[in-house]
């Protein structure tokens, strides 16, 4: 049977064929894919889905920032903090997370349904989270799901038991040395190793953010470990990462993760957990969609990181306690991994200076807070943790960091990340 009045919503970035009964349906498409075999009228719109995502931006960041009051009335708290502002949940990671995205879409698709006379949509290959978005829209009524998306975070409760046992073993060699107290520096960058490093013909060091920032007398403070999600190091290649270590150069803090603090941070994980378990009893909605499926998705990823990056808060913080230092220089301060940084470093009173890592955008969400969380006087309960200092990569990036009410944000001299491209020589200067 022919269908008529019939929206497709396709999500894949491969091309596919369809079956005669669909030739009279219109499509919607989310990513690359596209059909093969039949000429089917594509009703996406860029530049309306664009606009939608900054006329919905600000008011999404405020609500976003209101759902901290959940992890308050469940105590999900740390160190004087709420632990909401250590979650990719707040810090709205739209290349982690698709729930802005989804949303967007879903509201240009509420558009469409206005326009046409719909009486049926077909999934095929959609995330469920997008098709409980959709389907909360009021005028939808009959749908068929051909085939659902898989998600891409699978198995994270065996992953973060791995990390911990891998956290308890560095410990356990950490017992048997003693360290004292390092002494004097000017000035400390903070990276991970080895992700972000590399060593050029003549052995010198280049950590790919900062460049030439670093003089060749100045020190790096490291992580191996780190939280395992963007740099995945096996136990053994631990250890022979850190044996190359030159000392001259770097600083390793995960030698400072002591037994205790495992065991602390185990026992701690989970009453977290217990208490985390009460926000999924929560209905999220925003603009009259249907948020729940796709905000418990990113809670449950969120809950595995925020564990982690406790055991990070503690061993930072114990080693910055054995280091008289004047300055820090870090990234990813906008990012969960980079505000546990924040946080130890005025904890401490360490005088500090986030800089901007890649490109911002006004649709980048990141990179935007909302104004009622930077106002708090540097109360951990209700704001997020800001730098002392931000140094942005250029005007445009400056103004985005001011409308989120960061503090002290200056343009820096140079894009250091970019300092390779000073060394690229072209030789056919023709271009496609």
């Amino acid at each position: 049977m022919i269908l008529k009045n019939n929206l497709i919503i396709y999500q894949s970035n491969k091309n596919i064929d369809l079956p005669d009964r669909f030739k009279n349906s219109i499509i919607y498409k989310i990513g690359s894919g596209k059909i093969n075999n039949l000429k089917i009228k594509n009703v996406n719109n860029d530049s309306e889905l664009n606009n939608l995502a900054e006329f919905y931006r600000d008011d999404y960041v405020d609500w976003i920032y209101e759902q901290n009051k959940l992890f308050l009335q469940n105590k999900i708290i740390f160190k004087k903090a709420s632990l909401f502002f250590y979650t990719d949940f707040s810090a709205k990671r739209t290349e982690l997370s698709n729930t802005f995205n989804y949303f967007i879409n879903t509201k240009q698709i509420e558009k469409i349904l206005l326009k046409n006379e719909i009486e049926k949509i077909t999934f095929i290959d959609c995330d469920k989270n997008l098709i409980s978005m959709i389907n909360s829209i009021d005028s939808v009524s009959r749908f068929e799901i051909l085939r659902v998306k898989k998600n891409k975070f699978e198995f994270l409760f065996i992953k973060t038991l791995i990390y911990f046992f891998k956290a308890f073993l560095i410990a356990l060699k950490n017992s048997f040395r003693r360290i004292k107290h390092y002494g004097n520096e000017s000035k400390i960058f903070i990276s991970r190793y080895p992700l972000h490093f590399t060593r050029s013909s003549n052995e010198e060091i280049h950590e790919d953010k900062y460049m030439s920032m670093v003089d060749s007398d100045q020190k790096y403070a490291v992580s191996i470990l780190t939280d395992d999600f963007h740099q995945k190091v096996s136990i053994l290649n631990y250890f022979k990462l850190e044996k190359e270590l030159d000392e001259k150069r770097f600083y390793l803090m995960d030698k400072h993760i002591s037994l205790i603090n495992v065991l602390f941070i185990i026992i701690t994980s989970l009453k977290i957990y217990l208490r985390w378990n009460k926000l999924y009893k929560n209905q999220f909605i925003f603009s009259s969609i249907l948020m729940t499926d796709s905000i418990k998705y990113d809670l449950n990823f969120s809950f595995h990181r925020v564990i982690r990056l406790i055991l990070l808060y503690e061993s930072t913080k114990n080693f910055f306690s054995k280091i008289n230092v004047d300055k820090v220089i870090y990234y990813l301060h906008e990012y969960p991994y980079g505000r546990m940084i924040t946080a130890v470093l005025k904890k401490l009173s360490i005088d500090h200076t986030a800089i901007q890592h890649g490109p911002s955008s006004h649709r980048k969400l990141v990179y935007f807070l909302s104004n009622k969380e930077t106002d708090q006087n540097g109360n951990l309960y209700n704001s997020v943790p800001l730098p002392n200092q931000v140094l942005a990569e250029d005007t445009h990036s400056m103004n985005i960091y001011n409308y989120s009410k960061y503090k002290n944000v200056q343009v820096m001299k140079k894009i250091y990340r970019l300092d390779y491209l000073s060394k690229i020589k072209i030789k056919n200067k023709s271009f496609v």
